[in-house]
């Protein structure tokens, strides 16, 4: 999707706090080293230019959900081992050999595309072991199974052995116990058979903060790297220093007086019983401003106040109530995420409205939005809106 640079709609992106959140994060992990999370366009930030500054702050490994995602990273000349966190389709093994990616792998239809290409290519494997998430994943019989024909030939590396945690995130959580019980488990076997894992992972964000025995070699963290806790733990976010490097802008295009008692937006279900001045933002529901937002009492800041949504977001455009703002103005500043004077939005704040996670609000930022990463150049940017 092409960047909508033509209206004054942006995101900020401080990669100077996405490499200090590494720099934490690697510190948190020590001995361990850090995998950074960029899937899904690092989570609305920006795969590229997150992944450097990443690495910067001491990631020494990169975590992506697709092979284009891998190849996005590959040809921005990022030379870091970037790991497929999921079983390509045995069809497209081949390409992820040839590219170098490592991949998880944990059903014998993916271990056999696997060998059939290992005439050409080394696949570099890493066997995911279920232990009680039920999403993707080998049983212990299973993966015991794989590791053992992986084992057997000498065209395939089992670069790592890993799993998933279903429940680290959850202050009530047991389970979390139980799933590192049946990990340790099953590198006894392999111990056992005499396998060995290779590097050996298992903790996210939340398992980071909380278990430091499930660190093992390599931890793989997404949510904390930009600032925002592994819901709804987040303590530790804030006394690790961590900080949210996102923020979301836009500039008033239009202001207009609307009479008492009428409605505005679609359906005009938000009426004010005195005449009401409302301002138009031009960014919407394609753009990652979710509708339900205007329906659970969601706020911007304006002038350094906090103003609700008016009425039903549209596709390109919300209304603001701008209720007793002095001198408001086109072209002044709305902020979505971000701080303006003494108040701040996070897209804690946003998720909290909607009932959801910080991870669907933040990578539902449509790539309609322009994304900067300096100050300097947003402003030159902005200039043509003056």
């Amino acid at each position: 999707m092409i960047p909508a640079l033509s209206r004054p709609v942006w995101a900020h992106i401080d990669l100077d706090i996405i490499e200090n959140n590494a720099k934490i994060l690697t510190s948190l992990a020590y001995p361990s080293q850090l995998c950074a999370v960029v899937k899904a366009n690092a989570y609305g930030h920006g795969a590229v230019e997150v992944s450097k500054a990443a690495i910067k702050g001491g990631a020494s490994w990169l975590g992506v959900a697709t092979l284009e995602e891998a190849i996005q990273l590959r040809e921005a000349k990022i030379q870091a081992p970037i790991l497929l966190l999921s079983q390509p389709h045995p069809n497209m093994i081949a390409k992820v050999a040839q590219y170098g990616f490592s991949f998880m792998v944990y059903t014998e239809l993916g271990l056999q595309a696997a060998k059939e290409i290992s005439k050409s290519y080394r696949p570099k494997m890493h066997l995911k072991i279920d232990t009680g998430m039920h999403r993707v994943g080998a049983s212990s019989q299973e993966g015991l199974i794989l590791a053992h024909l992986i084992a057997q030939d000498p065209k395939l590396t089992l670069e790592g052995v890993c799993s998933h945690f279903a429940c680290a995130d959850d202050d009530q959580d047991s389970f979390t116990t139980y799933q590192l019980d049946q990990f340790n488990r099953f590198l006894s076997l392999l111990e056992q058979y005499d396998i060995d894992p290779g590097i050996v992972h298992l903790a996210n964000s939340a398992a980071l903060l909380r278990y430091p025995q499930t660190h093992f070699d390599l931890v793989r963290v997404g949510i904390a790297l930009y600032g925002y806790p592994p819901v709804p733990f987040g303590s530790q976010i804030l006394k690790q220093g961590l900080k949210p490097a996102l923020s979301l802008k836009a500039l008033l295009s239009l202001l207009r007086k609307v009479p008492a008692g009428e409605g505005v937006s679609y359906g005009l279900r938000y009426k004010k019983p005195q005449e009401c001045t409302y301002g138009v933002a031009p960014i919407g529901y394609a753009d990652g401003i979710l509708r339900r937002l205007s329906l659970n009492g969601a706020q911007v800041l304006l002038n350094s106040q906090r103003r609700p949504f008016a009425g039903t977001v549209t596709m390109d455009q919300i209304l603001i109530d701008c209720g007793d703002i002095e001198n408001v103005k086109i072209g002044d500043e709305v902020v979505f995420i971000g701080t303006q004077g003494k108040e701040s939005i996070s897209a804690l704040d946003l998720a909290t409205h909607l009932e959801t996670i910080t991870y669907e609000i933040l990578t539902s930022l449509s790539d309609r939005i322009p994304r900067f990463y300096s100050d300097k150049e947003c402003n030159e940017w902005l200039l043509q809106f003056d």
